[in-house]
């Protein structure tokens, strides 16, 4: 009998929302903010999303919704809140590399542009560095769950992610001459 003794989970689901209102909202916040360097390699992110955005109010709410069946699902305890929000646009040839969320329970990112060359999102087995030295090519008849270091997504508009704030993760290079833009959100739980 075969045993799941640990597993990552990982949620996705399209949202229903008018992504030209976040759309535009991401561009007017761009002109206002310099923004920061955190795992963008070229792009622009944002600093964090603070105060009164009421062109993000019904995606934020989604995302509370959905993330708290989230994480109940899973077995954590509810209700986690939203703690932090930003705005990636990556352009031509700009990247994430690889980072984690820390200080968080949970973490989100909706798609608002993308197109088929806008850059995968690859998410990392945090045993890939032990799994190495063992697993390759030559040992795998067919890359599962059980012996995969990493699961590669190309995401689509409107989607939303969910996932573990420690799951290591990066962007490859937007590859379209159109920015890829995208949100992204931490949740902790809320006291």
């Amino acid at each position: 009998m075969i045993y799941d003794l640990f597993s990552v989970p990982f949620y996705s689901c399209r949202l229903n929302l008018d992504n030209s209102i976040i759309e535009k909202y991401c561009y007017e916040v761009k002109k206002k903010d310099k923004g920061r360097v955190i795992s963008n390699e070229g792009g622009w992110q944002s600093n964090l999303l603070e105060g009164y955005m009421p062109e993000l109010n019904d995606l934020f709410k989604e995302m509370v919704i959905k993330t708290n069946e989230f994480a109940n699902d899973i077995g954590l305890v509810t209700p986690l809140k939203l703690s932090a929000g930003w705005i990636n646009i990556n352009g031509f040839k700009d990247s994430n590399i690889v980072h984690n969320h820390p200080n968080c329970l949970l973490s989100t990112i909706y798609y608002v542009k993308t197109n088929n060359k806008s850059g995968q999102i690859e998410f990392q087995n945090p045993v890939m560095d032990l799994m190495a030295e063992n697993v390759s090519n030559e040992t795998v008849k067919e890359y599962t769950n059980y012996v995969s270091g990493r699961k590669i997504f190309s995401p689509d508009n409107e989607r939303l992610f969910i996932f573990p704030g420690y799951l290591n993760h990066y962007v490859r290079p937007n590859l379209s001459k159109e920015d890829r833009i995208s949100i992204a959100c931490n949740f902790v739980r809320d006291y």
